[in-house]
């Protein structure tokens, strides 16, 4: 499972301002001698503990999607040829969604040339990219 750098400084960037902000609330709550500001810069850090965790979890999940739908196109046993990602989700779906691979799971016996075959003609179609302008200028 790969984590980009991009979404790594976002994380990192949010998890700053929740501890600037817990600073900024405890020394506000010393002045006004009340703990609300405190108890909202908490409050904040526990948004941005669930909304890394949450992120994790699903890119944890769409990982296990495409190594199982991979696997089960390499086995001959998925039917999709040319996949979209609903088509990956929808397997994962109906396979019913494991939180890991089994490694000692059965699998038919397979010719290489055949899977590599299939695995070559079974190439997954990027998502449509948009442009700005297109989601600026509609």
């Amino acid at each position: 499972m790969l984590i980009r750098l991009k979404l790594l400084s976002v994380w990192l960037f949010m998890l700053a301002n929740t501890g600037a902000i817990c600073v900024i609330g405890w020394f506000a709550a010393l002045e006004a001698g009340t703990p609300v500001f405190l108890q909202i810069g908490l409050a904040y850090v526990g948004y941005v503990c669930g909304f890394v965790l949450d992120s994790l979890w699903d890119r944890w999940r769409w990982h296990i999607a495409i190594r199982l739908h991979l696997d089960d196109v390499w086995d001959g046993v998925c039917p999709h040829r040319e996949p979209t990602l609903d088509d990956v989700w929808d397997w994962y779906v109906q396979r019913g969604k494991p939180l890991w691979l089994n490694p000692r799971r059965e699998r038919p016996p397979v010719r290489f040339q055949k899977a590599r075959k299939r695995i070559n003609d079974c190439r997954l179609k990027p998502p449509p990219r948009r442009r700005w302008q297109d989601i600026f200028w509609k």
